[in-house]
């Protein structure tokens, strides 16, 4: 649970918009007075949104306080109770977690004094905690701190991890025990759902990055295609967010939640299908494969070969159109592709290779060009270099006609 489930405030109505900010007002305000100004850099839109269904259950302290995120500091409404608060240290707990993947993905030693400096205040919170909760937390830490490349290890500590915040939070409230079990395993789905999330929405930086992401990670290791594992995982996602929305409408919790819960819970869900529908979009643009064999190959060339994200792994035939511009150089030759259901077919890429109109790697590039002139200067098309000589273009397909080719090395 790491911020994952953000619904979009404006489409929010009136009533549950004002629950759902004072709640997550609160958590801050709370992280606040406990840790100081730098301690609202981990306020957890999950916790607010836990608070959110639980909110029947408490009476808190309504107040005011003066936003430090705002200019003037602007007063706004919170309410003060210990399950805002257990909510805080929560939220200061996964924060810390948070850093240390960031520390464990590619260390350095900022990263690691940033990490130490938090452990002091996280191990004076776990004593705070009972042992089980406790000792979940801490077996998610070796899992983090172990870089565990079993996913489906991450999938079941996710699980009971939300879970036992939930329990947590909980038990600073005035609702039933039976009724606390059955929202604690609701929110282990929620929580097991955003595993899966992760790696469908960091795929194309994790790739850029050289860091572990289980989608690359099985297409190499099963021979498969990106795309297919991707689609995979997305299904599996797809699947656990089906039946997340089918228990809101269940008998076992119908009268546990509320229905500001349920709406914010709902547009969060929606907004989060959303992002990962548009991170697809990005990585993939049209529906191909890439075959896991040539994976390592192109990902030992992407630094030196691409200019942009790793959307342009995936699109790098002229076949194709590719997302976002990039250069191809004579390293990426023969490279297998091929549509989904089909066998994949071998592609050369020829640097004399003819454009087509609105499309391929040399339009893209072009056009991406354009997008970025038109920014810095307006609608005005650049004049051919004067470094950019006819022999210097000679046999290139996208040669000087609007200014500078993305194939020559002159500016």
């Amino acid at each position: 649970m790491i911020g994952h489930i953000k619904p979009k405030i404006c489409k929010l109505p009136s009533g549950a918009k004002d629950e759902y900010m004072n709640l997550y007002c609160s958590v801050c305000y709370s992280l606040r007075h406990e840790f100081g100004i730098l301690g609202t850099l981990f306020v957890n839109s999950e916790l607010a949104i836990i608070l959110l269904a639980l909110r029947d259950h408490f009476l808190p302290e309504e107040n005011w306080y003066r936003c430090p995120a705002r200019i003037h500091y602007t007063k706004k409404p919170i309410s003060i109770h210990k399950a805002v608060d257990c909510a805080a240290k929560f939220s200061f707990l996964l924060g810390w977690l948070k850093v240390l993947d960031w520390e464990t993905d590619k260390p350095s030693f900022y990263k690691k004094g940033i990490r130490k400096i938090l452990d002091k205040k996280a191990g004076n919170l776990l004593a705070t905690l009972n042992r089980e909760s406790r000792h979940i937390i801490e077996q998610y830490y070796d899992l983090i701190a172990s870089n565990c490349r079993d996913f489906s290890n991450v999938r079941r500590m996710s699980y009971l991890l939300s879970r036992a915040i939930c329990i947590e939070l909980g038990k600073q409230t005035e609702i039933d025990n039976s009724d606390l079990v059955s929202l604690s395993e609701f929110f282990g789905l929620v929580g097991e759902s955003l595993a899966i999330a992760d790696p469908l929405i960091d795929l194309g930086k994790d790739i850029e990055h050289k860091e572990y992401n289980p989608i690359w990670e099985s297409a190499i290791r099963s021979d498969s295609s990106v795309f297919r594992e991707y689609e995979t995982y997305r299904s599996e996602y797809r699947r656990m967010e089906s039946q997340i929305r089918s228990k809101l409408d269940s008998s076992e919790l119908r009268n546990v939640l509320n229905n500001d819960f349920t709406t914010t819970l709902q547009l969060g869900l929606d907004e989060l299908s959303s992002r990962i529908a548009r991170r697809r979009g990005e990585l993939f643009g049209s529906d191909f494969q890439l075959h896991s064999k040539d994976s390592a190959s192109i990902h030992s060339l992407f630094r030196k070969s691409f200019h942009v994200g790793p959307s342009a792994i995936l699109a790098f035939s002229g076949l194709y159109s590719a997302p976002h511009g990039y250069r191809v150089r004579d390293s990426l030759r023969g490279l297998r592709v091929g549509s989904p259901g089909q066998d994949a077919i071998e592609t050369t890429l020829y640097r004399d290779q003819p454009e087509s109109e609105g499309s391929g790697i040399y339009a893209a590039s072009r056009d991406l060009k354009k997008s970025k002139k038109s920014k810095k200067q307006g609608w005005r098309q650049k004049i051919r270099s004067a470094c950019c000589s006819e022999e210097a273009c000679e046999g290139c397909a996208c040669c000087c006609g609007e200014g500078c080719c993305e194939c020559c090395d002159c500016e």
